[in-house]
């Protein structure tokens, strides 16, 4: 499972575990506060550690205020590191052009480096795209067992902004796809149950999408909600909860609430642990169709990789592999000015425990 650990503590770490630091700084000013947060707590830690940072351009169609701002946090990660440009950055295509190959080959060209020894990764997803991110998770999963024993620990951080834009609508939306599959949800399926879970998003377009998608799929359907209560703001979970009353007031759904982003991870685990059980429990006496489940992290981005392996690590169980298919719901098509956000709030940081994740088969 996925814990909660701080960054000091990440940094005390005097073992012969290198650390690898991953980051994709852009036009938020949250994109760099895990360089800032490094900056001011490197001085008294002998950690060895080294970066990679990973800088997105379109050749077409950019927005030259936002480029601006892009280098201008670009240039402050670089001074606050000391960062050697050539070493350690990289510039990327992005959304269009965009290789999975080319990230995997140059991170893979990284832990070779290392020889013998164990790594531990540090991925800051708080403002990666959602296909980055999840083509990250696809890499680790690859080197997992590619370098067994190798890498020890991997952890995602996410820095929460002080505020989003107010823009109440979405300007320009996609239909729903799979990023398993790369297909439409409403794609001919074979599951004879669909069991969705949804982190929605402020916004609530994406889960009345979801909501019509899963409609028009003649299976038996279970259906989960992840509502956040912010104890320090409980006007901003009523509007979240107002944007999504169709997830709210559905009879067909269930409903968790939780209060952290570290109450969702054990919830999340916890549920999925639960339906293994019922899943291996029912192949033991009699025949089960197929399983679809479906985790739709509309909200904060860290629920994407955390929902990943907490996916794979069901699928992979001894014993039901065959029972269970999973999918990741994304949405495309938001404009700049939809997901802008401003300010910092908060950095958490989740480790997961590499061999807690490897396919029991």
């Amino acid at each position: 499972m996925f814990k909660e650990i701080k960054i000091e503590k990440i940094l005390s770490n005097n073992k012969k575990e290198s650390l690898v630091v991953i980051m994709c700084p852009n036009y938020e000013e949250r994109s760099i506060h895990l360089s800032e947060k490094l900056k001011e707590l490197l001085k008294e830690s002998s950690r060895a550690i080294s970066y990679e940072v990973f800088c997105l351009r379109n050749r077409h169609n950019n927005n030259m205020l936002l480029e601006e701002l892009k280098n201008k946090y670009f240039n402050q990660l670089k001074e606050s590191l000391n960062l050697n440009e050539n070493e350690c950055s990289h510039w990327i295509q992005y959304p269009n052009g965009f290789s999975p190959n080319e990230l995997k080959s140059i991170l893979k060209d990284r832990i070779e480096l290392y020889e013998d020894l164990t790594v531990d990764f540090l991925i800051d997803v708080s403002t990666m795209p959602k296909s980055m991110i999840f083509s990250l998770c696809e890499i680790f999963q690859d080197f997992i067992e590619e370098y067994k024993g190798m890498i020890n620990k991997i952890m995602f951080a996410y820095v929460t902004p002080e505020k989003y834009s107010s823009v109440s609508y979405a300007q320009d939306m996609g239909i729903l796809n799979g990023f398993f599959s790369g297909r439409t949800l409403r794609s001919k399926r074979k599951e004879a149950a669909v069991h969705a879970i949804v982190f929605p998003s402020r916004s609530g377009h994406e889960g009345k999408l979801l909501l019509d998608d899963l409609s028009l799929m003649p299976y038996e359907q279970h259906h989960t909600v992840f509502f956040p209560i912010d104890t320090k703001d409980f006007l901003h979970s009523l509007e979240l909860m107002r944007a999504n009353q169709t997830l709210l007031d559905g009879d067909e759904y269930s409903h968790q609430f939780y209060c952290s982003f570290e109450d969702a991870i054990i919830a999340l685990h916890e549920y999925l642990e639960d339906e293994a059980q019922e899943i291996s429990y029912m192949i033991q006496n009699g025949k089960i169709d197929k399983q679809l489940y479906l985790v739709a992290p509309f909200g904060a981005k860290i629920f994407l990789p955390v929902s990943y392996f907490e996916l794979q690590r069901i699928k992979h169980k001894k014993g039901i592999s065959d029972i269970v298919e999973i999918e990741i719901c994304h949405t495309r098509g938001f404009q700049y000015t939809s997901v802008y956000s401003l300010g910092i709030s908060s950095m958490n940081i989740f480790e997961m425990e590499v061999n807690n994740y490897v396919c029991e088969n």
